[in-house]
């Protein structure tokens, strides 16, 4: 359980999937690795399913995580993808944030509908 990710250079993606608990730690981790991967390109798009984590990122570790995110020189998409309300929240909440990085945010509850979207120019 936890965090993970994978980038999946064919698609040009960074997939992050969570499940169960997590707390600051995990996440600031999570995206610190992947800041220094050396397969990362800065401009994979992002899908981060949040379908099976129990709790809600917050704020203050969410905001530290929008900091650390590059600033794009292409434009890059994120998709976020969920199973309960009160992670389109979040995720609104993220785009404003990141919208000031050249990142696009959309929400999807299904997986093939964000992958699509993901791969549409």
């Amino acid at each position: 359980m936890g965090i993970t990710y994978k980038i999946d250079t064919a698609r040009n993606t960074f997939r992050i999937t969570v499940s169960g608990k997590t707390d600051a730690s995990d996440w600031i981790s999570c995206f610190t690795e992947f800041r220094d991967d050396e397969l990362r390109t800065d401009e994979e798009n992002v899908l981060l399913d949040v379908r099976k984590h129990e709790n809600v990122i917050d704020t203050g570790t969410l905001l530290s995580l929008m900091e650390m995110a590059p600033e794009h020189s292409k434009p890059i998409k994120w998709a976020f993808l969920v199973s309960r309300v009160v992670s389109v929240g979040v995720a609104n909440m993220v785009s404003v944030h990141l919208k000031k990085k050249n990142v696009q945010v959309e929400v999807f509850e299904d997986e093939t509908e964000a992958e699509d979207w993901l791969q549409k120019k």
